[in-house]
């Protein structure tokens, strides 16, 4: 079970590149399953490449996001990221952190 992490992401990477394969769902569960194991370096890499892609992140993205920043405890990642949110238009909620 500890390494669906590493699952994760080779499917995540795998799966980049190779048309409509990779969705925010995707992304939202490799993040997850790192966050599982408190790989949350790798999560916050994987909501990097999400935010770069041309998917709509969701509130849900940015709550396991924030999960990682406070697995990590990078406090200031974590208002950037709600800064970003609130930019995108998105309701981030106390339920979110």
């Amino acid at each position: 079970k500890g390494g669906q992490w590493q699952w994760a992401l080779q499917v995540v990477s795998a799966a980049q590149g190779q048309g409509p394969g990779v969705d925010t769902i995707t992304y939202n569960a490799a993040m997850s399953a790192c966050l599982r194991v408190g790989k949350w370096g790798e999560a916050l890499g994987l909501m990097e490449n999400l935010v770069s892609s041309s998917l709509r992140l969701s509130v849900f993205s940015y709550g396991l996001a924030f999960q990682a920043c406070q697995q990590g405890l990078l406090w200031q990642r974590a208002l950037g990221l709600y800064a970003e949110a609130q930019r995108a238009g998105l309701k981030i909620g106390a339920a979110n952190f």
